[in-house]
């Protein structure tokens, strides 16, 4: 049975540099990989990502779309900029609006509901955004020091045959991947949530060739089988020059809502430039989109007496 699994305390606290651990590393480098996977990964960068040539010219992407929960339905807009940078703003009810992101090392959040402005993500969450804030995925750098790749076998998902491929970071992060046999794209991921040790299944129900490349335009998230979540990405724009401040934690400011005030501004205009109608975001948004004040987390331990959800409070 597939399963990925949580890592411990101990090794929960060793994490390690992204960008330092891939310095001067070919992301398509498959050296020393086993020869069966090696094929396959070869196809799938050619075919997903269009190879290194193309991979190499793509610096950041722009994603519009939204988020369904069972209930609502929200707006978000997405940065990512290699090597790890990452921003999330998520647009809720009256303007409110709830910022994730990630500077390659600080990760942190804010809510236009709460005036003490950005503050830390708590470490487990920060784990599970880190994980995904990289643009492409976790089969790129095979050659990353401490990092393991390994072929599982095969298995359908929806009706179509696929490649399991499992990847443990060298933090012991597990991610596994499902990539069609045929079209050698992805069809499914599967990760652990680091806050409350769910297995979140990860299905693309919807995939489109967009710029070289393969982008999931429809995505659906279910725990033990349960609707948690679905993202549908309607427009993206590459290599829109994005700049390291977009992800940086803004500084406290004397004001503090007119400094929750900046970070929360769309930064639409720095991807502004050469869009296309559709497109995908390579990361997973966190599902438990609830919290309370800036000394909690905004996505609790869900043992926890509930609490009601960030989306209903922003804005208010």
């Amino acid at each position: 049975m597939l399963s990925a699994v949580a890592p411990s305390l101990l090794v929960a606290e060793a994490e390690f540099d992204y960008s330092e651990a891939i310095a001067r590393l070919n992301p398509m480098d498959l050296t020393g990989i086993d020869p069966e996977l090696a094929k396959i990964l070869g196809k799938y960068y050619k075919r997903s990502l269009g190879g290194s040539a193309h991979w190499a010219s793509i610096e950041s992407i722009r994603f519009e779309g939204t988020l369904r929960l069972k209930e609502d339905e929200f707006r978000f807009v997405a940065y990512k900029k290699k090597p790890d940078y990452c921003k999330i703003v998520l647009m809720g009810k009256r303007d409110g609006r709830l910022v994730m992101a990630y500077d390659g090392t600080d990760a942190w959040q804010l809510s236009s509901a709460d005036l003490n402005g950005a503050v830390a993500m708590p470490p487990a969450e920060a784990r599970n955004f880190i994980r995904d804030a990289t643009i492409g995925e976790h089969l790129l750098y095979s050659t990353m020091p401490g990092k393991r790749i390994e072929l599982l076998g095969k298995r359908q998902v929806e009706g179509a045959n696929c490649y399991d491929i499992r990847v443990i970071l060298p933090n012991e992060q597990q991610i596994i991947y499902a990539i069609d046999v045929r079209e050698f794209t992805e069809r499914q991921r599967i990760t652990t949530n680091a806050v409350s040790g769910d297995l979140e299944v990860t299905t693309h129900v919807e995939t489109e060739m967009l710029e070289g490349l393969a982008i999931p335009v429809k995505s659906t998230m279910t725990v033990d089988g349960q609707f948690r979540h679905a993202v549908r990405i309607k427009a993206i724009t590459t290599n829109s020059g994005l700049t390291w401040s977009v992800f940086t934690r803004p500084a406290e400011l004397n004001n503090r809502a007119a400094g929750a005030a900046w970070a929360l501004e769309d930064v639409s205009a720095a991807g502004a430039s050469s869009s296309a109608g559709i497109g995908s975001s390579a990361f997973t948004l966190v599902p438990q989109l609830t919290g309370g004040g800036s000394s909690q987390s905004l996505f609790p331990n869900p043992n926890a007496t509930p609490m009601p959800s960030i989306l209903d409070s922003i804005g208010k």
